[in-house]
């Protein structure tokens, strides 16, 4: 979406995208060859100029055979004896699934850790674990009937992630940085079905 407003907006403007993990994009942006990047919170350091975006609620993603897959809302409590699956370490949403599983007697899989979201959710729908998904992911993968997983909220808005803009602090460009910033912010406003929450 944000692709798109820009795009009609600025016919003019040349975004190219990357995608990797946050602590590959962090390097990168170190080393100047990124301007800016969208990543989970909290970037490490001073150096950077960060703009919270939003709030992103993750889902409990279970199989469609798996006994809390009909449940339309859980708790962090039903994590309790479960075996999650998530990215591996260079990824901030790892840190978070891990401190979940040890905050509610769940077990982390150590044996397995995803390289994206996708082999998250095919693992997931292979009965092998279950996932904490973020849910513009899931609002954008994971709406058909047939799918081989089911997405299920928590009560409250507890498990969520924050999802920022990042740039450097020296040699930034901080005018597009903050219109860029504009941009995410009023999409993000419009996605009030995912249960996005926008910070400022």
């Amino acid at each position: 979406r944000a692709v798109g407003r820009l795009h009609r907006d600025h016919p003019d403007l040349k975004l190219y995208i990357r995608e990797a993990s946050p602590v590959q994009l962090i390097e990168d942006l170190d080393r100047g060859e990124h301007d800016l990047i969208l990543t989970q919170l909290p970037a490490p350091g001073p150096d950077y100029v960060v703009a919270r975006l939003f709030r992103e609620p993750l889902l409990l993603t279970v199989s469609r055979e798996h006994a809390l897959a009909d449940h339309e809302v859980v708790t962090e409590a039903d994590l309790a004896g479960l075996q999650v699956l998530s990215l591996g370490p260079g990824y901030v949403l790892h840190e978070q699934v891990r401190s979940l599983c040890a905050r509610h007697d769940a077990r982390m899989q150590t044996d397995y850790e995803g390289t994206s979201l996708d082999a998250l959710r095919a693992m997931t729908g292979m009965g092998m674990g279950v996932s904490l998904l973020p849910a513009l992911y899931v609002a954008s993968e994971i709406t058909r009937r047939n799918d081989v997983v089911r997405a299920v909220r928590f009560a409250g808005d507890r498990v969520a992630r924050s999802i920022g803009l990042v740039t450097r602090r020296k040699g930034g460009n901080i005018r597009s940085f903050d219109r860029l910033t504009d941009v995410f912010r009023a999409i993000a406003r419009r996605q009030k079905t995912s249960g996005l929450r926008v910070e400022t």
